[in-house]
């Protein structure tokens, strides 16, 4: 909250009107004596991002990636998908900067998923498109119930990160063909919500023991959930 020499306020009269019509209270930094020139410069920059709150005090790693990966995971939660019958990740809902800090704070997981295949399954992270689909991914799966469900989510992104040992008939065979192709060929990119599907499709069919050719989610089919 800021004020100008004359004692006028300059910035956080949205916040502040907030707060009386609610009758509400929260702790703010204040500045005093903010100049012309100071006010000027307020809002010339970029826009603060999640990633930005998530970044105070050091205490998140991979800041921007854990606030990507817990935009989706929020979305997952809260919201049926596809998106109003939409398949693409840019139909997401939205929401503010706050919700989705508060929920990194209540979900300690997805900042330790994030860390996890940044740090041990690197090429599984490329073939996913980056640290924050695959964290996100990483943590839907620690999610699930059952039993020694831990050795199979390592073994599972050993193998998706490695291809070592992998057959045709394998589930995980099947994804990562698919994953290498949309990489190396445009016209079979994949959406972020097709590569979610599609990934969690052969987790569930690798944990379930099940074979499979081709790895399909259908235009008519719910998104998957974790076993």
């Amino acid at each position: 909250i800021c004020f100008r020499e004359n004692g006028d306020l300059c910035n956080g009269q949205h916040r502040l009107l907030m707060h009386h019509y609610t009758d509400t209270g929260y702790e703010y930094q204040v500045e005093l004596n903010v100049t012309a020139e100071q006010e000027a410069a307020m809002d010339i920059g970029r826009k603060r991002t999640i990633a930005n709150f998530l970044s105070r005090g050091g205490a998140i790693e991979n800041h921007r990636s854990v606030a990507v990966a817990a935009t989706v995971l929020w979305a997952h939660d809260r919201f049926a998908i596809p998106f109003n019958n939409i398949r693409l990740y840019h139909s997401r809902p939205q929401t503010s900067q706050g919700v989705i800090v508060g929920f990194v704070n209540d979900h300690p997981e997805i900042e330790q998923a994030v860390r996890i295949v940044r740090n041990q399954f690197r090429p599984a992270t490329r073939l996913l498109k980056g640290d924050a689909n695959a964290g996100a991914l990483y943590a839907l799966m620690m999610r699930s119930k059952v039993p020694g469900i831990e050795r199979k989510i390592t073994e599972f992104w050993t193998l998706l990160s490695s291809g070592q040992m992998l057959q045709e008939g394998s589930a995980i065979y099947a994804l990562r063909e698919q994953l290498i192709n949309a990489a190396s060929n445009p016209k079979l990119r994949l959406d972020t919500l097709e590569l979610m599907a599609k990934t969690i499709k052969a987790f569930n069919d690798f944990v379930m023991g099940r074979r499979r050719k081709t790895v399909v989610w259908r235009k008519d089919e719910d998104f998957p959930r974790v076993l």
